[in-house]
């Protein structure tokens, strides 16, 4: 069975790879899901994309996309769209996006936003990392991470030694 790699959109950028298909792949899978995604992708995504300021997460198994997080580093550290695709292994991709996604915006308590259509599959994992409900809004509920104290010192000596 072939592992999951995780992509970081941001990383082949600088290294000039073509992100085209991941771009094109992950744009199909998320407008079926967000109502207004593609409007919103090309504005904010893609211009961020090139400043540095947002980045992409992508779970990719078997030549396709199984997890997704868009990541937002300006006045305030967010993650977003945040999706695994049902009938894989949800904790793990969801714990490894999310990792990824804290050590890219190099802070353990961003703001997670959520639809709530997927809000059932993930709380548990919510419940385990110990974040907030800080808004609901539209079709979104909104978390901020906390944690504890042990996982914020593990994760404040991690970025020590970078």
């Amino acid at each position: 069975m072939k592992e999951i790699t995780y992509i970081n959109i941001s990383k082949l950028l600088d290294k000039n790879c073509d992100i085209e298909n991941f771009i094109t792949e992950a744009d199909l899978l998320m407008k079926e899901k967000y109502p207004n995604y593609e409007q919103w992708f090309l504005e904010k995504v893609i211009p961020g994309l090139i400043t540095k300021k947002r980045n992409i997460i992508i779970a990719y198994k078997n030549n396709k996309i199984v997890g997704y997080a868009n990541l937002k580093n300006e006045n305030e550290k967010v993650i977003s769209n945040l999706y695994v695709k049902p009938g894989f292994d949800q904790k793990r991709i969801w714990n490894s996006i999310i990792d990824e996604s804290i050590n890219w915006l190099e802070t353990y308590n961003p703001k997670i936003i959520i639809s709530n259509e997927y809000i059932g599959y993930y709380m548990s994992y919510i419940m385990a990392r110990d974040w907030n409900l800080t808004n609901i809004k539209n079709n979104d509920i909104i978390f901020n991470g906390k944690g504890n104290e042990f996982e914020r010192l593990i994760y404040k000596k991690k970025l020590l030694k970078k």
